[in-house]
C-alpha cells in the first residue's frame, strides 16, 4: 500500500517503481549485519517486594570496526548484564556511557563477531528535509532484523509544555516492540536518525537526528558522559507579546553572561551559529555549543544590536534553560501533553527471570519517558 499510494502520488511508472523497490532492498543488504538485538538484565521488585531480573529487549547498530554499538539507554543504563545478539549468537557487552536525557547509549563489544557491517553516520549537519523518505531496520519481538519504510514527517522542538533539547525527527515509522533504538536510513544509507520515543497513537516515532547522534557519540566516546553547555542565562518562557522575539529572563552571577555584560530583558537574537527565532531555538543552539568553546551571543537592547563573545561553561545539572509558571515544579517545563491527548501507561509484560540464569525472551514495551526539558 505504502508504494502504491507513493507510485501514484508522484505519477511514476512502473519503472520508476521498481527502481525504488530495488534500492530499498540495497538498502537492508547493505546494512542488514551492522543491526543487532540489544539485551539488558535489569534487577526489579515485583508487586510483593521480592527482587527480580527482569530482561528488556531493544535494537542497536555497529558503529565501528572496534565494535561500538549505539543503542537505547532504557535497554542498558542501570542493567546488571548486557549482551547482543548477532546473527543468532549471543555477545557480551559492556556500557561505555549513555545520555538518559536523549536516550542513547554507547556499548562495546568484549569478543567481536566474525563478521559484521557498520552503519554509515550522516555526512552532513543539516537536518534531512520533510518528506526524505526513511528505511529504519530492527528486530521486532523475537522476529529476525527487517526493514520499515516511511518518510521524515516534521522536526519536534516540543510535546505539550516540555521542550526537547534538542529537535527531533518525526518520522512515520512505528516503534513496536524491540525496536527502540533502531537506526533509521535514507535512500544513500547513510544513517538520518535513531529510534528514541514511540508516538503509537499515529504509528510514528520520534528520532534522534543524526548531528544530535555524533554529538552525544563523540563525548561518550572520549569523555564516558555527554557535556551539555551553560552560559548563565534563563529563557522568558512566553515570548514578548509586542515583538514576538525570546527575551532572557534572568542572568546569573559569576557566569560567561554576566561577565560579558548580557542582562535580564535583553532580547536574544544568535546564540554561536544559531539564530534564536523561538523558545526551541535556544536548548538546539546550546546543545550544539560545547564547554571551552568561544561563541559571539548576539542581542538587542532597547533598540541596539550588540554582540558579545564568551567561553562557554559546563552547565550545571540543578540550572534549567528554560523558566516556567508551574507553581509546582518551580523552573522545570511540566510534562503535559498537547490538548485532546490523553498520556496512558503501557502495560510492562517483561518478563521474570531467576537472577543466576537471564535468558533472551520477549522484550517489553518500548520508548524512553518523555524526553527531559533541560538540554
Amino acid at each position: 500500500m505504502f508504494f502504491f499510494n507513493l507510485t501514484l502520488a508522484l505519477g511514476q511508472g512502473a519503472g520508476d517503481f521498481l527502481s525504488l523497490q530495488e534500492r530499498l532492498i540495497e538498502v537492508f543488504d547493505e546494512n542488514e549485519d551492522a543491526i543487532v538485538r540489544v539485551k539488558g538484565a535489569f534487577e526489579e521488585e515485583n508487586e510483593s517486594g521480592e527482587e527480580e531480573v527482569v530482561l528488556k529487549i531493544g535494537t542497536g547498530f555497529f558503529i565501528s570496526r572496534e565494535g561500538h554499538i549505539l543503542a537505547s539507554a532504557t535497554r542498558t543504563y542501570g542493567a546488571i548484564r548486557i549482551w547482543v545478539e548477532h546473527r543468532g549468537v549471543d555477545y557480551s557487552a559492556e556500557l561505555l556511557g549513555s545520555d538518559n536525557v536523549n536516550n542513547l547509549a554507547l556499548l562495546r563489544l568484549v569478543t567481536l563477531p566474525p563478521d559484521f557491517s557498520v552503519i554509515r553516520m550522516g555526512e552532513t549537519p543539516d537536518l534531512p528535509e520533510i518528506g526524505t523518505m526513511a528505511v529504519s531496520l530492527a528486530y521486532y519481538l523475537d522476529f529476525d532484523v527487517a526493514p520499515s519504510i516511511g518518510y521524515v514527517q516534521n522536526y519536534a522542538r516540543r510535546y505539550g509544555n516540555r521542550i526537547f533539547p534538542t529537535t527531533f525527527l518525526r518520522v512515520s515509522i512505528s516503534n513496536d516492540l524491540g525496536e527502540n533504538g533502531a537506526p533509521i536510513l535514507d535512500l544513500n544509507g547513510r544513517l538520518i536518525g535513531m529510534k528514541i520515543a514511540a508516538l503509537p497513537d499515529i504509528g510514528a516515532s520520534f528520532a534522534l537526528p543524526s548531528r544530535a547522534v555524533m554529538r552525544i557519540r563523540d563525548d561518550l566516546l572520549f569523555e564516558g558522559e555527554v557535556k551539555y553547555s551553560w552560559i548563565g542565562i534563563e529563557i522568558d518562557p512566553e515570548r514578548d507579546w509586542e515583538t514576538g522575539r525570546v527575551k532572557i529572563a534572568r542572568v546569573f552571577e559569576g557566569t560567561p553572561a554576566a561577565e560579558a555584560g548580557i542582562k535580564a530583558g535583553d532580547v536574544l537574537l544568535q546564540v554561536g551559529e544559531f539564530p534564536i527565532h523561538r523558545i526551541e531555538d535556544y536548548p538546539n543552539a546550546s546543545f550544539f555549543t560545547r564547554p571551552g568553546q568561544f561563541i559571539t551571543v548576539r542581542i538587542e537592547r532597547s533598540g541596539e544590536q550588540l554582540a558579545y563573545t564568551l567561553r562557554v561553561e559546563d552547565r550545571p545539572k540543578d540550572e534549567p534553560l528554560i523558566v516556567t509558571n508551574d507553581p509546582g515544579e518551580p523552573n522545570t517545563p511540566p510534562l503535559s501533553p498537547p490538548d485532546g491527548v490523553e498520556i496512558q501507561q503501557m502495560p510492562d509484560p517483561s518478563p521474570r527471570l531467576p537472577k543466576a540464569t537471564p535468558a533472551p525472551v520477549d522484550p517489553d514495551p518500548v520508548g524512553p519517558p518523555a524526553p527531559e526539558g533541560r538540554g
